[in-house]
């Protein structure tokens, strides 16, 4: 979060909006992942990951923008590896949503 204070953006409740809004979201975009966990070339699968890796790394949840740009780059992937891609990226969201809860900025 020190990002957006870096930014400029000192005002808690407009970070807690962003926070609300990745959290809204993120979870339609990790099903969608799961949804393009399919052998071969899949630029869909890319796009995807790209978007959660930039919204997780503007919030500052490297791990999960490290898993994303992982999965990004796996333009050709197994059915399998792209299933553990997911649940890995999956973990990582929970952990995220938890530790913005601790914050307060998630209820």
């Amino acid at each position: 979060l020190s990002r957006f204070r870096d930014s400029g953006i000192t005002d808690d409740s407009v970070i807690r909006e962003f926070v609300q809004v990745f959290l809204s979201v993120s979870p339609d975009h990790i099903g969608q992942l799961k949804k393009q966990a399919v052998d071969g070339e899949n630029a869909q699968w890319c796009e995807i990951a790209h978007m959660l890796k930039g919204a997780a790394a503007s919030l500052g949840a490297e791990q999960l923008a490290l898993l994303c740009e992982k999965a990004e780059k796996s333009r050709e992937a197994t059915v399998s590896d792209r299933q553990s891609q997911v649940a890995a990226i999956e973990a990582a969201f929970a952990q995220v949503r938890e530790e913005f809860i601790r914050l307060g900025l998630h209820s």
